[in-house]
């Protein structure tokens, strides 16, 4: 039996979006409940949002002929900042690659970013210089989890990608 959903389950999930998309809050308020089912351990700082470039096409007029493109987004948590570039790399699947920094702008190594999504869960050890590059991320709602090689975790909300 195969864990993927059919094409038409996809489609219809497409135009439902296309037609009356749900507000992002409702992603996360869903999966957060999901999450406390499950019994997940909730995270000991979440990492806020700063700046996303999906937001500024929403925004500016024109902006969105550049639809296509990587979307960036920018998160920030007591002592870190995560930047993060979204990549299509197949039809419904993404790659992920940033840097995480100390506030000061000096690199955070050592630690594990993951991205959880709808197929699962993609991980990658931050490098020397707190590089990663995730790959194998479903598309759709998508939640950024960052742990330290000291156990502290930071997470942000669920967020449609």
């Amino acid at each position: 039996m195969s864990a993927a959903p059919p094409p038409e389950l996809n489609l219809l999930g497409e135009l439902f979006l296309a037609g009356d998309p749900a507000p992002r809050r409702a992603f996360a308020g869903a999966y957060r409940a999901v999450e406390k089912v499950l019994g997940r351990r909730a995270p000991d700082a979440r990492l806020v949002p700063l700046s996303d470039t999906a937001d500024r096409a929403e925004l500016v007029p024109g902006l969105e002929e550049r639809a296509g493109g990587p979307r960036v987004l920018t998160f920030g948590a007591p002592g870190r900042v995560v930047e993060l570039e979204l990549v299509t790399t197949a039809p419904g699947l993404l790659r992920a690659g940033g840097v995480v920094l100390s506030r000061t702008g000096q690199s955070l190594a050592g630690g594990v970013l993951s991205v959880r999504h709808g197929a699962g869960e993609s991980h990658d050890v931050l490098d020397d210089c707190g590089g990663f590059l995730v790959r194998g991320i479903a598309a759709g709602p998508v939640r950024v989890l960052l742990r330290s090689r000291w156990g502290s975790s930071a997470a942000t909300d669920w967020f449609a990608c």
